[in-house]
């Protein structure tokens, strides 16, 4: 057959032959290729490339679509909140991480720093919010507080060793709980941590936030990071274009109620963890309104979203409490009536003291610096067994008069140390200390057993 002039030929024909021939050399590496490129794109640059522009690279791994899909969408209004957000954020990242293990890198795309469930958990739902400053306030409706706490009604528990918990303060308030402690240790550092570029006396501090000295990680475990830098964010969102004097808190249902917000002091030095405590880390919290305090002129404790208790090794002296980093006679505002020159007393010098002491139930006498200084007062179970039990058998009225006397101090009584094994020895305890003592709030570790009960 006389091959045919492809001059000769009509341009539908040509294409046809063009298009054939193309096929033909098309080999099975080629496909390969063409299916592997763009895994081989996200590999190499996927780092380099913003959130919302990777979702669209073309690519034939779902696992990788499911995972932007989720982390994008989730700081959406899904419709749920509290510890069932908090139920299905751990769920689903649980599922895709079994799914793909190289997850963490890609969405994280740096070291994790608490732990993967933490670290993602703060890049996506708390510092998801991109156009803060570019719109100006959010709706509270679209808050951390609303993700966070909608639906959910404060209760009286105590989150004991909070930052042991998968998500520090975040699953406490999202279980409702209304207390919350941290234990702090003295850490000098050459590192400046975020908002921790303050020195004390020349040197750098922190306050790293640990159970015990040998676990503490200075850079990405302390109060600031996982306590107080959280909740300024937390507060400037609900109160943001709000001029008034009532600040709104961090339960979104009834921003009236406080969160106690417990400092264990740990180090020897408490002094110097006071002065870190109010230099560092409590001063932007109480310059905004958003810390209760007692009032020197007024006589009278005003209010706000957070109330600051001390516990532990905090210092007794309200030398040291009031008058200021530097002493009794210096740092001080002298202000003059009539013929008397007075001293204002409160560590910033405005007739303030922003931090309460915790006393003791079974001790008061000795606990007791003053009568403004404390709120609350916590012992252990078997400190109160110990006290109620001169006779060598316990006296449980003892325990009723203790909570008692207390109360009629206008102290809030919380009992730690309670048995949490088995699980049910826990919930029989509250029962019993809430209805039978009168205590005001339960001392956990679990908080889904608590708040299911």
């Amino acid at each position: 057959m006389p091959t045919q002039n492809l001059s000769s030929m009509s341009d539908p024909t040509k294409r046809r032959l063009k298009v054939s021939n193309v096929r033909n050399n098309i080999t099975v590496g080629d496909i390969f290729f063409m299916l592997l490129l763009p895994t081989l794109v996200w590999m190499i640059f996927g780092n380099f490339i913003c959130d919302d522009l990777l979702f669209y690279i073309p690519t034939f791994s779902f696992q990788l679509r499911g995972q932007r899909k989720f982390y994008n969408n989730i700081d959406k209004n899904i419709g749920i909140s509290g510890s069932e957000f908090f139920s299905y954020f751990e769920k689903a990242t649980l599922d895709l991480l079994e799914k793909d293990s190289q997850m963490p890198r890609r969405v994280l795309k740096e070291p994790i720093k608490v732990s993967l469930l933490y670290d993602l958990f703060e890049k996506k739902v708390i510092n998801s919010n991109k156009y803060d400053d570019m719109y100006g306030c959010l709706p509270n409706t679209k808050s951390i507080v609303a993700r966070l706490t909608k639906d959910v009604n404060p209760i009286p528990v105590h989150s004991h060793n909070d930052y042991w918990r998968k998500l520090p303060l975040f699953e406490a308030l999202m279980y409702g709980a209304t207390s919350v402690e941290a234990d702090v240790w003295n850490m000098e550092t050459n590192q400046t941590l975020r908002q921790d570029s303050k020195s004390i006396w020349g040197r750098n501090y922190t306050l790293g936030v640990a159970h015990n000295e040998a676990f503490l990680d200075s850079c990405n475990q302390n109060l600031y990071s996982l306590y107080t830098g959280p909740l300024l964010k937390m507060l400037n969102q609900v109160n943001c274009g709000n001029d008034k004097e009532i600040k709104h808190g961090l339960f979104f249902n009834s921003p009236e109620t406080t969160l106690y917000f417990y400092i264990d002091f740990k180090s020897d030095d408490n002094v110097l963890t006071y002065n870190l405590l109010m230099k560092k880390y409590l001063e932007d919290l109480i310059k905004a309104g958003y810390v209760s305090y007692y009032d020197f002129e007024k006589k009278a404790i005003t209010w706000n979203p957070i109330t600051a208790i001390l516990t532990g090794n905090y210092p007794r002296n309200l030398t040291v409490l009031d008058n200021g980093p530097y002493g009794q006679d210096q740092g001080q505002d002298h202000i003059q009536e009539g013929n008397a020159e007075t001293i204002r007393k409160g560590y910033y010098n405005d007739d303030k003291r922003y931090v309460f002491l915790d006393a003791l139930i079974h001790d008061l006498g000795n606990s007791i610096v003053d009568s403004t200084t404390s709120i609350t007062a916590s012992s252990s179970l078997s400190q109160i067994n110990y006290s109620c039990s001169g006779s060598g058998v316990f006296d449980e009225q003892c325990a009723t008069n203790l909570i008692s006397t207390c109360h009629k101090m206008g102290l809030k009584t919380r009992i730690w140390g309670v048995p949490s094994w088995p699980r049910s020895a826990e919930s029989e305890a509250w029962i019993k200390h809430s209805n039978d003592w009168g205590s005001d709030f339960f001392n956990t570790d679990n908080l889904e057993d608590v708040f299911n009960i």
